[in-house]
């Protein structure tokens, strides 16, 4: 029966994979397989002692929300360097051209300043 499966099929790769429970075998089938070196990989990371598999699943998180936080600090400090350049009654124009916001953004901008001056 063992002779009928092709070596190189996909599912014959991954029963192979599964029915081993010599880990030094993973190694060698990892090498000729990527989607098998990518299940290895992470069956490491998983044995790893529990802080350190936390701290690899976290990590992707951590980073976008710094990546978010950034951008939106970013957007937040633009907008401000827009609402002053508006209150000193700079060229729209001009204002487009060093904040990057659109005339419409910047009308609307405009338009939420003068109900902040009438409160």
């Amino acid at each position: 029966m063992e002779d009928k499966i092709d070596k190189n099929d996909r599912l014959a790769k991954w029963i192979e994979f599964i029915a081993n429970e010599d880990e030094s075998q993973w190694e060698v089938m990892a090498s000729k397989d990527p989607i098998i070196k990518k299940a290895v990989d992470r069956l490491e990371i998983i044995s790893q002692n529990p802080e350190n598999r936390w701290n690899y699943e976290i990590r992707p998180k951590v980073l976008k929300d710094i990546t978010t936080m950034k951008e939106g600090a970013r957007e937040e400090g633009k907008a401000e360097v827009a609402l002053e350049m508006l209150r000193d009654g700079v060229d729209l124009g001009l204002i487009t051209k060093f904040t990057g916001f659109t005339t419409d953004e910047l009308l609307e901008l405009q338009k939420s300043l003068k109900r902040d001056q009438k409160d």
